[in-house]
């Protein structure tokens, strides 16, 4: 026999409703977010919902008010208050109450009913039929899970690399849920990863490369990576840097991922018109590494680097790079002459 949840059996007011606009009570993603999972979980939770069989709602002939709200004794539009025990036509404007008779398992869109503003103001899928709704969220778990296992280990992604599959809060839930389960590990806000595993060391932690094309995805952002970060990449500097450091055209900040700091500046224009390119490494690099560190061995490590589809778009690009740089690297992207 199907059940359903009341989400709002024993909730007060200020349980769910926290923002009022325009004085009316409604709900935020954040509430919505909560009110979701605890259908998922699908269990009592006291003060905030009752697992209850269905007979007992028809029973109250599909009333689903807290009781406790009903003898506030406020009144409605007309000036008649709610102590009925259910609500009728006359009580609650636009016929609410012939709605809640007809579908008394689903909450409705929003209502201008003040008294049941506080319960029945979202969107449809809040309260629904359990098996319609599990049917629902596997098929989106399964398409995430399908997509995550499609990348392989040490992939990290966001939210955002999944909303093809569904909206913005089933996607959510679905990572949620892979994260509960060890699937999936929360790196920081909006950013997991599915932990590459290795025989002697364990999880391994993912690479800086790996966490900024992420952060690309997830903040709309470009990112250049510059200082020593730039110069280990290359091979010029066998320092690990524990401080991440890239260059960026968004808003500066930190994030911290374990015991590694990724740090976001930003810079000007000049800076990132080479961004995600070789060139752009490669001037980084060097500026780290300053022009009195510069030698042969150094400009001998940047020219195996450089492929022969490389050397024009890198000429190209060195009227962006100071003028030191721009002298060095210049030769390098000559083809190599025999003797």
């Amino acid at each position: 026999m199907p059940r359903i949840v009341s989400l709002w059996n024993h909730v007060p007011s200020h349980t769910i409703v926290s923002t009022r606009e325009r004085a009316q009570s409604f709900l935020t993603d954040e509430h919505l977010q909560r009110v979701v999972r605890a259908y998922q979980d699908f269990k009592d939770e006291p003060g905030f919902t009752r697992v209850v069989p269905i007979e007992e709602i028809r029973a109250k002939e599909g009333n689903l008010i807290n009781p406790a709200l009903r003898r506030r004794g406020n009144a409605g539009a007309n000036g008649r208050s709610y102590q009925d025990s259910h609500l009728g036509a006359a009580e609650c404007p636009r016929g609410l109450a012939r709605k809640l008779h007809s579908r008394p398992a689903i909450a409705k869109k929003p209502t201008h009913c003040r008294k049941m503003s506080l319960v029945l103001k979202e969107k449809d899928y809040i309260i629904s039929f359990k098996n319609t709704m599990s049917k629902h969220a596997k098929s989106i778990d399964s398409q995430v899970t399908s997509r995550i296992n499609g990348h392989g280990r040490g992939w990290v992604f966001t939210p955002k690399h999944f909303l093809d599959l569904g909206s913005r809060q089933g996607v959510d839930l679905a990572l949620h849920r892979l994260k509960a389960s060890g699937t999936v590990r929360q790196l920081a806000r909006g950013l997991y990863d599915y932990p590459a595993q290795d025989p002697v060391l364990g999880t391994v932690a993912p690479s800086a490369d790996t966490i900024a094309r992420a952060l690309v995805v997830r903040d709309a952002i470009r990112l250049q990576p510059s200082g020593a970060y730039a110069a280990n990449m290359l091979g010029l500097s066998e320092q690990v840097p524990s401080r991440v450091v890239f260059l960026t055209d968004g808003p500066a900040r930190k994030v911290k991922i374990g015991k590694r700091e990724i740090i976001l500046l930003h810079t000007t224009p000049r800076n990132m018109a080479t961004a995600g390119r070789k060139s752009g490494t490669f001037i980084q690099a060097l500026r780290y590494l300053g022009q009195d560190h510069v030698d042969a061995q150094v400009l001998a490590t940047l020219r195996r680097q450089i492929a022969d589809d490389d050397r024009s778009a890198i000429r190209k690009d060195l009227r962006h790079a100071p003028a030191w740089i721009a002298d060095l690297v210049r030769p390098l992207t000559e083809p190599k002459t025999t003797a």
